[in-house]
C-alpha cells in the first residue's frame, strides 16, 4: 500500500528452477510486510523522483556475497531486498534486530526483532549484507529453508519401498 501510494517500482527478479521454500504463509507474510515497507520508508522514500525502486530477487543457488548465511545447517533459499536510500551503518546493521531500536522516534522498533524471530522459527534468518545494494542502499538477506525431502524409513528402519 505505502509503495502503490509513493508509485514506488518493485523489480521482482526470480531465478530458474527456485526450490519450494519451507514457512508459514502467515509468518512469511508479515516478514516480507516489516522488509518491504522499511525499504520504502526509510530507502526509496530517500529519493523523491519518479526512479524509486526497490529490487527483490531470489536466488538459488546461493550468492557470492551471501558469506554470512552460508553456515545454516541446511539447505536455503535466499530472498534479497535492496533499496536505492543511504543504507545503514555498521552499528546500524546489528541494531535494527534489538526490540525498540529504532532511527525514528516515531516508531516502536519492533518490526525487524519480529521478522527475526518469525523467520528464525521457520528455520531460516535475516540480516543486513554489509555491502549496498545493486541499487546502492540497504541489502537485507532473507534466508528460506527449502523442503527437501529427506528418504522416508519404515517401520523396521528400512526405506519405503525395500521389500
Amino acid at each position: 500500500a505505502l509503495a502503490e501510494a509513493r508509485e514506488i517500482k518493485l523489480l521482482l527478479s526470480p531465478e530458474s528452477e527456485t526450490p519450494k521454500v519451507s514457512a508459514d504463509p502467515d509468518l512469511l507474510g508479515g516478514v516480507l510486510d516489516v522488509v518491504l515497507t522499511n525499504a520504502v520508508r526509510h530507502g526509496a522514500a530517500a529519493i523523491r523522483d519518479s526512479s524509486e525502486r526497490i529490487m527483490v530477487k531470489i536466488h538459488a543457488p546461493r550468492p557470492a556475497y551471501a558469506e554470512p548465511v552460508r553456515s545454516m545447517p541446511h539447505e536455503y533459499v535466499l530472498l534479497t531486498v535492496g533499496d536505492c536510500g543511504k543504507g545503514l551503518t555498521g552499528e546500524s546493521r546489528r541494531q535494527a534486530f534489538e526490540p525498540f531500536w529504532s532511527q525514528e522516534p516515531e516508531n516502536l522498533g519492533l518490526g525487524l526483532p519480529t521478522a527475526r524471530r518469525d523467520l528464525e522459527a521457520m528455520g531460516g534468518t535475516i540480516m543486513f549484507d554489509d555491502e549496498p545494494s545493486d541499487l546502492g542502499g540497504a541489502r537485507v538477506l532473507i534466508a528460506l529453508r527449502t523442503t527437501e525431502c529427506p528418504a522416508t524409513s519404515g517401520e523396521n528402519g528400512t526405506e519405503k519401498g525395500d521389500d
